[in-house]
């Protein structure tokens, strides 16, 4: 018996964090989102985008490789109607406005990050 998966088109989870990774894939599964896929390495995104459809795109700013605002531009020159909603680990306003005006759906704090020492 198979399960009909939620969304149609997947989910693509951006983050170069295998643990987050996995929390966010079980967090997305516990309230319904079933059709979730994981990338910890950015510089996979556009083939990946090439290869299937998505219907979202959760993506981290601050990764090796590449940082997720320049790939957020990439993505959307080429990819115009895909939502993006970027999660960072960075409480940095600046950084928010500009992927909001370079048209990211959406701008998120991750939740339980230490806070900066100094």
């Amino acid at each position: 018996m198979s399960r009909e998966l939620n969304p149609k088109y997947p989910v693509l989870i951006v983050d170069d964090d295998e643990h987050f990774l996995n929390s966010m894939k079980i967090t997305l599964n516990s309230q319904g989102v079933t059709n979730v896929e994981c990338c910890n390495n950015p510089l996979d995104v556009m083939r990946k985008l090439a290869e299937k459809k998505y219907s979202l795109i959760y993506l981290d700013i601050v990764m090796t490789g590449k940082r997720g605002d320049d790939l957020l531009s990439e993505i959307l020159l080429k990819y115009p109607d895909i939502r993006v909603i970027m999660l960072t680990g960075l409480d940095e306003v600046e950084t928010a406005v500009k992927c909001m005006k370079m048209g990211a759906s959406e701008y998120f704090l991750k939740p339980g990050l230490k806070p900066k020492s100094g």
